[in-house]
């Protein structure tokens, strides 16, 4: 290893700045072509290892992203049964261009086509953020289907998934699907618990959403003081956070209309 240093000190001895460069150059392009030589089948193997990897990686994203748009426009078309109208349609081009959104004969037809939507977007990708969505989505179908046993457990599944423990309002979302579905079940201490839960929230939002039900809640109990406690709460929270370009919003307008029932002396004249 000495002899080696030496002769390699040697042979640069007498070389300017540049002639050293090609020498180290050369040297080293000599060593890696030894090197090549040496390995050829093993860096053969790599290469159509690499090339191999990166193709089947590109199919992988394609067919990837094309299960993911599918699931997409599955879930949207439950959205848009959902939010559909029911009746039929007028007619009228310029109202059809207003307002472009499906119209079915009758309720039932709309939530069958809803659930069918989301049905199929679970299906999709199943764990997946969109399937999570769906299931979300069908909930609501569940419960506006009077299948509130259905309804709950597919709240709960949305409650324990892993899109629900990083999304704040789709795991306060499932919670007040609970809530609601215990209530239409009679199970008016169930639904009041879910619905503090609500109200323990660090949302602001969710938490005087969780007041509101709270207050309907003591009312159909008839406990009515209580219930114009939590409504007064209501009232006082919205006014603190509402912005100065809002002009009002459901919550608030469905408070004041529950404050008149509890305390008809309240409503507008």
């Amino acid at each position: 290893g000495k002899r080696d240093r030496e002769r390699k000190a040697a042979a640069a001895q007498g070389l300017d700045a540049s002639e050293m460069m090609d020498d180290a150059f050369a040297r080293g392009t000599h060593a890696a072509t030894q090197f090549v030589r040496r390995h050829f089948n093993v860096i053969q193997w790599v290469v159509v290892l690499l090339i191999a990897g990166g193709v089947g990686w590109q199919i992988y994203s394609w067919r990837s992203g094309k299960t993911s748009a599918k699931a997409s426009d599955l879930l949207m078309s439950g959205v848009d049964a959902e939010l559909a109208r029911v009746g039929e349609p007028s007619g009228d081009p310029d109202e059809a261009l207003a307002t472009p959104r499906p119209t079915f004969p009758t309720e039932d037809e709309r939530l069958k086509a809803a659930a069918k939507g989301y049905g199929e977007a679970e299906k999709q990708k199943e764990g997946s953020g969109t399937s999570i969505l769906a299931t979300l989505g069908k909930a609501g179908v569940l419960y506006d289907e009077g299948k509130f046993d259905e309804a709950k457990a597919a709240y709960e599944q949305v409650r324990s998934s892993a899109l629900a423990q990083h999304d704040t309002d789709v795991r306060l979302r499932a919670v007040e699907g609970i809530g609601l579905s215990l209530e239409a079940k009679g199970d008016s201490d169930g639904a009041l618990k879910a619905f503090q839960e609500l109200e323990k929230s660090d949302e602001s939002g969710f938490a005087t959403l969780g007041l509101y039900h709270e207050a309907r809640v003591a009312l159909s109990k008839g406990d009515k003081p209580k219930a114009k406690e939590l409504i007064t709460k209501v009232q006082e929270k919205l006014a603190k956070d509402r912005s100065a370009f809002e002009t009002g919003s459901y919550l608030e307008r469905a408070a004041r209309d529950l404050l008149a029932v509890i305390d008809p002396s309240t409503a507008p004249a």
